[in-house]
């Protein structure tokens, strides 16, 4: 009489002679699970250590360029003029069908200047426009009246400017009147 067999080759669950091929294999996992954290170290020290001299002085420059970077962010965000009004508003663009027409200020109108229509801020008004959405920001002057016939849109971006912040059809703005020499 044959004696049952419970193991999973019998079962036909895993062929047989794969034994040999995963017993290893799980040893393996589970020592390299066990020593990961050390390994890695040690690794990480051996790949600095082979680093050679270019390299190190290619990651000391990127070191310094970044944080001369930090430097000139810092200052510029510390010297910016503060805005003399804050509009928080939706926005449109317009362009191809009025490019070279004359708009209220008396210039022609070029929609890939950074100019807007207001209704609202008087002619020649320095802006800083910024999208609400993308966090992109451009100054622009105001150089025409507009939009008309628009509920809730007070300002008509060029095409250069709504493209330069990355505002598609409408949206929501944010207009910083910015003091008079700034």
């Amino acid at each position: 009489m044959r004696k049952a067999s419970t193991s999973l080759g019998s079962l036909g669950l895993v062929p047989a002679g794969t034994w040999s091929l995963i017993l290893p294999l799980a040893v393996l996992l589970v020592g390299v699970a066990v020593t990961s954290a050390p390994a890695a170290a040690a690794k990480k020290k051996a790949r600095s250590a082979t680093l050679t001299q270019a390299q190190k002085d290619a990651l000391r420059r990127r070191q310094q360029w970044l944080q001369s970077a930090n430097r000139l962010r810092a200052l510029h965000q510390a010297s910016a003029p503060k805005p003399a009004k804050v509009i928080h508003t939706r926005a449109t663009w317009y362009g191809p069908g009025f490019h070279g027409r004359r708009t209220a200020s008396g210039e022609r109108f070029n929609q890939n200047a950074m100019t807007l229509a207001s209704r609202h801020l008087p002619l020649g008004t320095r802006v800083r426009v910024i999208n609400v959405k993308t966090g992109r920001a451009s100054h622009a002057r105001v150089n025409d009246r507009g939009p008309f016939g628009l509920r809730g849109v007070t300002a008509d971006l060029s095409k250069g400017l709504a493209r330069k912040i990355g505002l598609q059809g409408t949206g929501p703005i944010r207009i910083e009147v910015l003091a008079r020499g700034s």
